[in-house]
C-alpha cells in the first residue's frame, strides 16, 4: 500500500481459518457376494437336489434356501462371515413334523458348523444336508402289566443302544433315505398283534421292515 503526503488510507487484514472443512470421508467398503448352496444327501452320499427352505444363519441373520437351494448376501470384501447350517423342520401334520433336514458336512469335507469364511471375491460355499423322515412308534392297547409292545429288531448305527430293546410309547428315530430298520410286534398276555398302520397304509406282516 502506498500513503501519499496529505492523504489518509486503511488497510484491512482479512484471515481464513485452518482445518474449518473436515477431511473427506473414505469410501464405503467394497461389496462382494456370498453364496451358500445347500444340497440334499442319503446314506450313499451326497446328490446335486437341492435342499430348498433350509433355513442359513450368515452373521446374525437368518435367510431361507430358494427353490435352487440357495442363500446369497453382499458382505464386505476381506471379511470373515460365520455360516452356520441350522436344523429345518417341515411338512407338518396333526402337530408333528415328520421331516427336517439336519447339517452332514461342506464339499470340503469339514464338518464344522458354524463355520467362518474369509470372503476376498465372489465365492459360493456348498454344504450337504440329510432330508430325515421322522419314525415314530406307537401301539394300541397303551398300558398293560404284561411284557407286549415293540421290539427294534434292527435301526440305524447311531441308535445301536436301542437294538433287541423293547421301545417305549411314542419312541422317536429320525431316519435318512436309504436307511432301513425292523420293528417286531410283541405279543402278551391278552394282547394279539392285528396290523401295522403305516401312515395311511395297514400292513398284517409281522415283523415289519423297511429297506432301502
Amino acid at each position: 500500500i502506498t500513503v501519499r503526503k496529505g492523504s489518509s488510507k486503511s488497510a484491512t487484514a482479512v484471515y481464513q481459518e485452518q482445518g474449518g472443512s473436515p477431511p473427506p470421508s473414505p469410501p464405503p467398503p467394497q461389496k462382494v457376494k456370498l453364496t451358500v448352496q445347500v444340497y440334499r444327501a442319503t446314506a450313499s452320499g451326497p446328490t446335486t437336489a437341492p435342499a430348498n427352505g433350509t433355513r442359513v444363519k450368515v452373521g446374525n441373520t437368518v435367510y431361507t434356501a430358494d427353490g435352487s437351494g440357495k442363500v446369497a448376501v453382499e458382505v464386505d470384501k476381506g471379511s470373515t462371515v460365520s455360516v452356520q447350517i441350522l436344523d429345518t423342520y417341515y411338512g407338518q401334520k396333526l402337530s408333528v413334523y415328520w421331516r427336517r433336514y439336519t447339517f452332514w458336512k461342506w464339499s470340503d469335507g469339514s464338518a464344522s458348523n458354524p463355520r467362518s469364511f474369509t470372503v476376498s471375491q465372489d465365492t459360493t460355499v456348498t454344504a450337504y444336508v440329510y432330508d430325515e423322515r421322522l419314525l415314530l412308534v406307537l401301539y394300541d392297547p397303551r398300558y398293560g402289566s404284561d411284557p407286549w409292545g415293540v421290539k427294534a429288531l434292527q435301526l440305524p448305527s447311531r441308535y445301536a443302544g436301542y437294538a433287541n430293546q423293547m421301545l417305549p410309547w411314542n419312541a422317536s428315530f429320525w431316519l435318512r433315505p436309504g436307511e432301513s430298520f425292523t420293528l417286531q410286534a410283541v405279543e402278551g398276555g391278552a394282547a394279539r398283534f392285528l396290523r401295522w398302520g403305516i401312515a395311511t397304509e395297514c400292513y398284517p406282516r409281522n415283523p415289519y421292515s423297511v429297506d432301502p
